[in-house]
């Protein structure tokens, strides 16, 4: 991996001392490791609801506290979200994030030789019935996911025209179709991009 690859980043744990821009530092000698994914999408039409459930693991005897920066894709489609709620999972504590630019810091922290999991929820606008979910800057991190599962609702009024990832089976209940993604060992190539439209009567 190069180094202009190395400065892109999925979550990038910054050490406490500040946040760095543009150059962000990578996790201090990868004594934390991002696992594993869970990413529900709810499509709406005219914007989408995105609920990502991240897991980290600590690799050390010793307690580690860091930021973790959170981007959003730089789409000229696809305006800022609005608020983002960020919830420790294991202490069911909401986490202040830091607003920034097309992304967010907020803090972590992981117990030794434990794992945390955190919960992202925001709101993301879709005007031209697109969303991308960033996944290639994970490769930041120098290792494939664990495991990694997409899920995608679209109601029935909406038919999805495009998605970056094969399904690995789909399902229809509640008045819409939710297609599921499920990866092993995953390094992704792309992001995750859908594209809809609205279905004629």
């Amino acid at each position: 991996m190069g180094h202009r690859d190395r400065r892109l980043v999925f979550f990038t744990v910054l050490l406490l001392g500040g946040v760095q821009s543009p150059g962000l530092s990578q996790p201090p000698e990868q004594s934390i490791q991002f696992f594993q994914e869970e990413i529900a999408v709810e499509v709406f039409g005219d914007s989408c609801v995105l609920t990502g459930v991240y897991r980290f693991r600590n690799q050390t005897a010793e307690s580690v506290s860091s930021r973790l920066l959170y981007p959003f894709p730089r789409r000229r489609e696809l305006p800022e979200p609005g608020r983002v709620d960020i919830l420790d999972l294991s202490s069911n504590r909401d986490v202040h994030a830091e607003r920034r630019t097309r992304c967010v810091l907020f803090p972590i922290s992981i117990p030794s030789w434990g794992v945390a999991a955190y919960r992202v929820r925001y709101v993301q606008p879709t005007p031209m019935k697109l969303m991308e979910y960033l996944l290639t800057t994970g490769r930041a991190w120098g290792r494939p996911l664990e495991h990694a599962a997409f899920s995608i609702r679209v109601p029935d009024s909406l038919q999805m025209t495009f998605l970056s990832f094969p399904k690995d089976t789909l399902w229809k209940s509640d008045g819409g179709t939710t297609y599921v993604i499920h990866r092993q060992q995953f390094l992704p190539d792309r992001e995750l991009t859908i594209r809809w439209q609205r279905k004629h009567p």
